[in-house]
């Protein structure tokens, strides 16, 4: 007498037949041609590379990202220099990555492939440095500057002589120095050449960086650096010599390049800074 299947049963006999037409087959190896046809993105991606006795590193997290984000305040590099107290390498207060506009829209920091990296001497294996930063990266960035480690580019326009010049960091005294800066100003030799101009503004007049290359575009050279000794950091195609290189002075240092450009009659009301919270809770920025 026949005795038809239960549903368990033939759940089971339909598993057991499609492993026997092919679920053990052994993996094979595809031809190049047929490999060519897929394409994929890695999350992450390691290199390295040396460069005259320095051992590179770096890892890459392939992601897109925008932002709006604060912080009260950024204070790296708090350690005594001669002659100074109470200072640091960076100290950045009120800081802000985007803001929101007139009309309630958060207008986004936009970054893509940031990254981690290291440089270790390849003979003793010390520690020289490391740096985080982003392949690409445009927005405006804004902070209130006590003292500043690095580079800011911008670019001075006096439309009366047709001249323009590249912001020059300096100390208290106005004398040029891109560690522990606290003045935006010119190159000396090109101030002389304008009568009666001022040629040195204090950093905390200028509350807003449009982050990005001098034509506007994103840059590749915004970031955040600690070393040991004066380094040079290189990126690009290594083994093609299509490089591109920054030199960092030793402890923390801040590569801000923007693409402001500043009118000489104006620099002196510096940058103004950009509503960053939707509440005004007392602290912090809120509007203008």
């Amino acid at each position: 007498m026949n005795k038809a299947l239960s549903r368990e049963q033939l759940i089971r006999f339909s598993l057991l037949s499609s492993l026997s037409t092919g679920a053990w087959s052994d993996l094979q190896p595809l031809e190049d041609a047929e490999l060519g046809r897929y394409v994929g993105q890695a999350y992450i991606e390691m290199d390295s590379y040396i460069d005259n006795s320095t051992k590179f590193s770096r890892i890459t997290f392939g992601e897109n990202i925008k932002i709006q984000a604060n912080a009260d305040l950024i204070e790296l590099g708090q350690y005594s220099r001669s002659g100074e107290t109470q200072a640091a390498d960076l100290s950045l207060s009120n800081v802000g990555f985007g803001y929101i506009d007139d009309d309630g829209k958060i207008i986004p920091f936009e970054v893509n492939n940031p990254f981690f990296e290291w440089a270790i001497d390849d003979v003793t294996n010390d520690v020289l440095g490391f740096r985080m930063g982003f392949e690409e990266a445009s927005g405006v960035f804004q902070a209130d500057i006590a003292s500043f480690s690095g580079n800011i580019g911008m670019t001075f326009n006096d439309a009366a002589n047709s001249i323009t010049y590249a912001g020059q960091l300096s100390g208290a005294s106005q004398t040029l120095d891109n560690i522990r800066s606290s003045v935006l100003g010119l190159n000396s030799s090109d101030c002389s050449a304008v009568s009666g101009v001022e040629c040195s503004y204090d950093l905390s007049n200028f509350r807003s960086f449009n982050v990005g290359d001098a034509d506007g575009s994103s840059t590749s050279d915004f970031f955040v650096s600690f070393q040991k000794q004066n380094l040079t950091w290189k990126w690009g195609d290594q083994a093609n010599g299509e490089t591109s290189s920054y030199t960092t002075t030793s402890g923390f240092f801040m590569s801000l390049p923007t693409s402001n450009v500043i009118n000489l009659g104006d620099a002196s009301t510096g940058t103004s800074s950009l509503r960053t919270e939707f509440i005004d809770r007392g602290v912090g920025r809120w509007t203008n």
